[in-house]
């Protein structure tokens, strides 16, 4: 998956590996899964930029991408080698693949809105788990096999933004390039409106079990959580607003430093989440499915702990290659859990099972 920064246009006098080839190439030449702050990262830049302007004055679009194979041929297993799955990279590449999968609890987040959600939920869980793995994986096996085993890497490099479209052009004409790049927009705006839907759902339940203000569990008259809605946009605005004012980049600062925040913290709550599933059957002395109770709950922590750790370890990589400030919001995480472990011990009448489905 392409980071949704990388497709935006270049703006004027600036090129594609001036903006975002540096922390890729950094890691790759330091052989680990951590992006070091060296010297030689711009003249990295600089090579990579002079490569991309020499090909675009050149007038190539499409002819820059190697020899191509056709057809089924694009599918070889090829690459599916120990050095190239267990190499280098291997650490910040499954930190990129959970990152694409942060969202997926919204099939629970509207369980309230949907017929039987304790039979057709955890379907849906599970259909959009799958979908996404299956659709991701042909994807970049299609992708790597038309580009070229050998040539993939150099090319991701050069290009990094441009490279699917002038591949999609190379195959089926401009017309494709066209309609994706047009999908990347409108696939954006969904988003958004997505998570803004979820966010908004949050609030109303938190309002709804005592921890957050009463009001904020009001609804329309139509159903919908209107009063969460309205101060999740507000909240949204002021942030957005006063990034802009500070003169940073929509897409480079404000949505990579909070896309890489969402991604931490959304880990840091699925981790909490297992361990709390095993303190609370562990309690209760539940083991009628040891799979339940215990073995799945315990390799969802594992593994969520080794997410975690990557996600620390290649923070820099995650916000595109920016640190300093943006490395500060973290600290955000472990402050809103100290606040909410307060806010409960104030409040000990919150019920999250108040209306449960």
């Amino acid at each position: 998956m392409v980071p949704v920064w990388c497709l935006r246009p270049a703006s004027r006098g600036e090129s594609y590996g001036h903006r975002v080839a540096g922390p890729f190439l950094d890691r790759r030449s330091a052989g680990a899964d951590h992006v070091p702050d060296h010297e030689g990262r711009g003249r990295q830049l600089e090579s990579v930029g002079s490569a991309h302007s020499r090909r675009n004055a050149g007038g190539c679009s499409t002819g820059c991408l190697p020899h191509r194979p056709e057809g089924a041929g694009i599918f070889t297993f090829a690459g599916f080698t120990g050095e190239n799955i267990l190499g280098p990279g291997l650490g910040i590449s499954l930190l990129f693949a959970f990152a694409c999968f942060t969202s997926f609890e919204a099939t629970v987040v509207f369980a309230e809105e949907a017929r039987n959600p304790r039979r057709t939920i955890p379907r849906a869980a599970y259909l959009v788990i799958a979908f996404i793995g299956l659709f991701y994986m042909v994807s970049t096996w299609a992708i790597s096999g038309a580009v070229g085993i050998d040539g993939i890497q150099a090319v991701a490099t050069e290009n990094p933004s441009g490279m699917i479209f002038e591949l999609a052009e190379a195959s089926a004409g401009a017309w494709l390039s066209v309609a994706m790049q047009v999908l990347v927009v409108t696939s954006f705006i969904a988003m958004l409106l997505g998570l803004s839907n979820m966010f908004s759902r949050y609030l109303f339940a938190l309002g709804r079990a005592g921890a957050l203000p009463a009001k904020l569990s009001s609804v329309s008259a139509t159903g919908a959580p209107s009063f969460a809605g309205l101060v999740n946009s507000l909240v949204v605005l002021a942030i957005i607003s006063a990034f802009l004012m500070a003169g940073a980049d929509p897409i480079a600062t404000v949505f990579a430093w909070f896309v890489a925040l969402g991604t931490a913290g959304f880990i840091s709550i699925l981790l909490l989440t297992s361990a709390a599933i095993l303190v609370y059957f562990a309690r209760s002395g539940m083991k009628d499915n040891p799979w339940v109770t215990v073995i799945a709950p315990a390799l969802s922590f594992l593994a969520f702990a080794v997410v975690g750790y990557l996600t620390l370890d290649n923070y820099d990589v995650l916000l595109g290659g920016a640190g300093g400030v943006a490395r500060w919001l973290l600290l955000g995480i472990p402050l809103i859990f100290v606040a909410g472990l307060m806010r409960g011990a104030h409040k000990p009448a919150i019920n999250y099972a108040a209306e449960i489905v």
